[in-house]
């Protein structure tokens, strides 16, 4: 669908039983890089202050042999912290660092570049699998990635996502430790978990270029191409998808060019030294900040208005999440 350009514009009946009105647009997040982050703690400062932010901080590169995850220890209204966090099996200490890019987002719905958007974040523990169903009305599977955004349980912590087959409009999510963690049993304690959903294909917020797209990669090294190459190479932010084998594993890139990305699916060697992983969908995000350390991302909130209602609806209070 199109979506009307302009301050209050009123969509009707979409979904249904709902109307929505697009604000004006305004800044709504932010997208940097760390150059070198590594176990010890780094706290990113960022450009203004957010009602309810939610931050992306993945994936890592592979300088390191180790296998670690980026850990958002904490997250504050204009900053966040973040560091390495290595598996149980090896020493901690992650040095130099890995490259990685980060993403922060408002929560809430909006409209970005010619996409649409959608930030939610929720509390989830344990290691079961529990379904998130999705606001805004996608016509095709969105690009969704998820990661936690507290540090509750100490314990080496991740998120996977899988998809909800003949449902565009949910996901599967998981809370998962380490594989030896996971064969015995031992439950994650409850965390902040955040997402984003965004349309798929190439996008311009504002002069800012934008890529969300989809790939398959396996443990093997795969050359991801971007659709429309970047000037310089990309911040990127990404996820793995689906899960087509029960091994704790993470997405990992080699190298980042203007024109791709090459990446594999790691697993962790906490329960066993055999790391082939099968062939996974990634969801990646990529956006051409040149050669800035930061830019300022540019959307228009969506609000829901029910049919007769005097007043706009909050999202909070009209969101379909599940269970």
């Amino acid at each position: 669908m199109a979506w009307p350009e302009g301050p209050d514009t009123v969509i009707r009946n979409v979904p249904a039983d709902r109307l929505m009105r697009i604000s004006q647009e305004a800044p709504i997040g932010e997208v940097g890089r760390i150059p070198l982050l590594s176990h010890l703690e780094q706290t990113v400062v960022l450009g203004r202050s957010y009602a309810d932010p939610v931050v992306f901080v993945q994936p890592i590169s592979k300088k390191g042999a180790q296998f670690a995850v980026p850990r958002i220890t904490a997250v504050g209204k204009d900053r966040f912290s973040v560091r390495l966090q290595e598996a149980e099996n090896h020493d901690g200490l992650h040095l130099p660092g890995e490259a990685v890019s980060w993403l922060v987002l408002e929560r809430g719905t909006f409209v970005l570049g010619d996409r649409k958007l959608e930030v939610d974040a929720r509390v989830q523990g344990g290691a079961i699998w529990q379904k998130v169903g999705l606001t805004m009305p996608f016509t095709a599977p969105a690009v969704i990635v998820s990661q936690t955004q507290s540090n509750n349980d100490p314990e080496m912590v991740l998120t996977r996502q899988n998809v909800v087959t003949k449902d565009i409009l949910k996901f599967w999510l998981l809370v998962q430790e380490s594989e030896a963690e996971t064969r015995a049993g031992d439950p994650h304690g409850e965390e902040r978990v955040g997402w984003l959903a965004v349309d798929a294909g190439t996008s311009s917020i504002g002069a800012l270029p934008m890529l969300a797209t989809k790939g398959a990669v396996s443990s093997t090294l795969t050359t991801v191409h971007f659709s429309s190459p970047f000037s310089v190479p990309p911040a990127l932010i990404g996820s793995i998808a689906t899960q087509k084998s029960i091994d704790t594993a993470a997405l990992r890139y080699k190298t980042l060019s203007a024109a791709d990305v090459s990446l594999r699916v790691e697993e962790d060697t906490t329960w066993d030294a055999e790391t082939y992983h099968p062939a996974e969908t990634i969801n990646l995000l990529a956006f051409g900040i040149g050669a800035s350390e930061t830019a300022t991302l540019l959307g228009s909130r969506v609000d829901w208005i029910k049919p007769g209602a005097s007043s706009l609806t909050s999202i909070e209070s009209a969101r379909s999440t599940s269970p």
